[in-house]
Parts: structure tokens; sequence; C-alpha cells
């Protein structure tokens, strides 16, 4: 019995240290990565593309297949194995080797290992590109769920000011110091206050609910959030950025953008193969054959006719494009348009990622300002709030005046903590276009 009840007191320590485990951003997003659906399908991509390049190479060596066949020949019919002319029923057997290389066709396979190779950079940066944007968002989705935890802190702490503060009015009131109608505003300033708890609280577990699902994570999973440390907050300063140095780190770093030019290569290199097209093709080949036949069997052994009947042979040949139905200049017509294609898209990537960046550096030096305006309106509404305090505590304001300048401490409060994780965001993302990694380190 005791060795149960220390099973099961162990049991239980575990699964409350398991209910109660941290996850930093980094462990969020590294979840993320590992159970990402875009990830998984930006990985199958690669891999396609790995298996293209290999074809690719191995056109360079000679095929080689094999055939055998067997049938019986009923009537006038010639024996394979001898050439003669018989009018009786023959079973024979066919075996054969045949090879073929190609020797040149202006350059078509090394082009099409190049394009392959080309198409496998550009696949390998989509899998960066998705992660980068998963770590953004699970950061985005990260800071959404602490500003919401500390926001409900914020509210606790003021439903209990506000609890103290009854107390102290009550006694206030027993002493005949204020009026009895001066605690039906506190009481109703608490109620508000339980009201808004009410509401941090649904807040917090929508954003915990939302971040699990971009982690993928079983939204019956207890998780608690580690907060950044408050020198996170100087890391970046984009007062300190121009536009052009963070665009050209953007160009430098982002992977889509890598991508698109690793593409548009590509399709440059499709106009090259599709040229190939109008030229000959020069390719080598040989064979090896042997056959037996049951009307020979009583002369020769099966495998003395197969040895007798040994036949090889080698040849080259060429194949010279005359007239192939407008083929080879449609397929040079796609190509050319498949590059201007490219070229559209990636100048789309160009004009989005600097309408990004200019919004993004803006974005970050008005969220600076406003955190530092916020930091200035705390420390003017709390002054004034103490000050209230005291005042109220002497009977020189009433209750209105009370509960107004704390209300308005409070707002600001949580004004500072929106100021706060806004610039934090924004940031961030002023990191994540200069190529830096995602953390709130």
């Amino acid at each position: 019995m005791i060795r149960g009840l220390l099973l099961t007191v162990f049991l239980l320590t575990k699964l409350a240290a398991h209910s109660q485990e941290a996850w930093d951003l980094q462990r969020c997003i590294n979840y993320a990565w590992e159970n990402s659906i875009n990830i998984k399908q930006a990985t199958y991509g690669v891999d396609l593309q790995q298996v293209n390049k290999k074809q690719n190479e191995a056109a360079r060596y000679p095929s080689l297949s094999g055939s055998a066949n067997m049938g019986i020949n009923f009537g006038r019919s010639i024996d394979i194995t001898t050439q003669d002319f018989l009018t009786e029923s023959i079973f024979s057997t066919n075996y054969g080797l045949s090879s073929g290389v190609l020797l040149w066709n202006a350059g078509r396979i090394n082009k099409s290992i190049d394009q392959s190779q080309l198409d496998l950079d550009a696949a390998s940066k989509d899998v960066e590109q998705a992660k980068r944007d998963i770590a953004l968002n699970v950061g985005t989705s990260y800071l959404n769920a602490l500003f919401a935890s500390e926001n409900l802190t914020i509210v606790q702490n003021s439903l209990d000011l506000t609890k103290e503060q009854l107390t102290q009015i009550d006694k206030l009131i027993q002493a005949g110091s204020r009026p009895r109608n001066d605690r039906l505003d506190i009481v109703a300033q608490m109620s508000n206050d339980e009201q808004l708890i009410v509401t941090a609280e649904n807040n917090l577990a929508i954003a915990i609910m939302n971040l699990k699902q971009l982690m993928n994570l079983d939204v019956e999973r207890e998780i608690s959030l580690v907060p950044p440390p408050e020198t996170v907050f100087v890391e970046t300063d984009p007062d300190q950025l121009t536009f052009s140095e963070v665009y050209r780190n953007a160009l430098l770093h982002q992977p889509n953008i890598i991508a698109g030019e690793a593409r548009l290569k590509s399709a440059e290199v499709g106009v090259e193969i599709a040229n190939t097209g109008k030229y000959p093709s020069v390719f080598a080949n040989g064979n090896l054959n042997s056959a037996h036949s049951n009307r020979n069997f009583l002369e020769q052994s099966y495998f003395a006719q197969l040895d007798n009947n040994l036949r090889y042979g080698i040849g080259l040949g060429a194949n010279i494009p005359i007239y192939d139905n407008y083929s080879a200049k449609a397929n040079v017509q796609r190509a050319e348009l498949n590059v201007l294609n490219t070229e559209a898209q990636n100048e789309q990537l160009y004009q989005t990622l600097r309408t990004n960046v200019q919004q993004s550096l803006s974005d970050a030096r008005a969220a600076k300002r406003a955190l530092q305006a916020s930091e200035t309106t705390v420390e003017a509404r709390k002054a004034a709030f103490d000050n209230a305090e005291k005042r109220f505590n002497l009977g020189a304001i009433n209750t209105f005046e009370y509960v107004n300048a704390k209300n308005q401490y409070e707002s600001s409060k949580v004004n500072y903590i929106i100021s706060k994780y806004d610039y934090l965001f924004r940031s961030k993302i002023v990191d994540f276009y200069m190529g830096k990694t995602i953390t709130l380190d």
C-alpha cells in the first residue's frame, strides 16, 4: 500500500510538472516548424527536384534493357535458328540485350542538369521562406498572448486595489468620517473590475488557443509562456536605420527573393533547352541477341543453340529535324514567355518587399514614439492617482474623483503594455527583413 501511495505521489508530481511546462518563443517556433504542413509540402518540393536532378544526371549514361520472348509458329514459317523454311510447328525462344546513349544534342543534357539544380535551389529557399514566415507568425501570436497575460495581471491588480479601498472606506464609514453613499461608487468599480477580469481571461484563452493552432499543438495541452526581458526593447532602434539599408539587407536575406532569382535563371536556361530541339541529335546503340528452337533440340542442346546463335552489333545514328509541325519553335516561344512571366513575378516580389519594408520601418518608428509617450503618461497618471488616493483618505475628494483618477491610471497602464508589445512586434518585423532570427532574448 505504501509503495502504491508513493507511486501515486510520484505520478501526480510528474503530471503537475508537465502541466506547468514553460514555453519560450524559440520552443514554440521549433514545435511549429516540426509540425507545419506548409513546411512538409515545401520539403516534398525539394525531394521532387532532387529526383528530377538525378534523372537528368542519369541521362548522361547509356541505357540498358533486356528482352525475352517465346512462341509457337504453325504452318510454313522460318526457323529463327537456321533461317530454313519449314512446314511444321516450331517452338522458339528469343533473348536480347540493347543499349543506347545520346552522344550530342546541342548540350541539352548539361543544360537540363543546370536547370534542375536551379530548381532545387529555389525549392530549398521555399522551405526557408516557409520557416521564416511561420517564425514571424508564431512570434506575433506569442506576443499577443503575452499582452493578454499582462493585461489580465493589470486588471487583477486593479481589483485587489479596489477591494483594499472598499475595506478602507468601510472603516471610514463606521468611524463616521465618510457618508455611506461613498461605498456605492467603490462597489460599482469593483463590479467593473470583475467584468474586465472575465474579458481579459477570455482574451488570454483565445490568444493561447490561436498560438496552439498556429503551432499545430493539442489545444488541451497546458502551457505557460515565458515573457521577454525588458532589454529586448532596445535591441533594434528604427531611428538608426534607413530604408535603403533595410531594403538592401532584405534583398540579400529574404529566401523568396533568392528563390525568384533562381527561378528566373532556370527559365532562361529553359529557353536554351528549347532551342536544342532545332538541332540534330547523335546517338550510339548496341545489341546482343540469341535464340533457341525445338526444331534443332535433337541436334544441339539448349545452351549450345544459345551459344551458336549469339549475334551482336553496334551502330551510330542521327535524328535530324526537318519539319516538326512547328513543335520546336512553339517550345522556344513558350520558354521565352515563361521568362517574361517569371520576371513579372519577381518584379511583384520586389515591389511588395519595398512596400513592406517602408511600412515596417515607418510603423516601428511610430511605435517607438508611442511607447515613449505612454511611459510619460503612466508616470503622470500614477503621480495623479497617488495624490488622489492620499486626498481621498483625508476626505478632501469624493469617491467619484478617486475612481476617475484610478481608471485613468489603469487605462494608461493598459495603453503602455499595448505600446510596449506593439513596438516589440514592429521592431521584430524590421529584424525579419534585416535577415535576423526572430527571438526574444
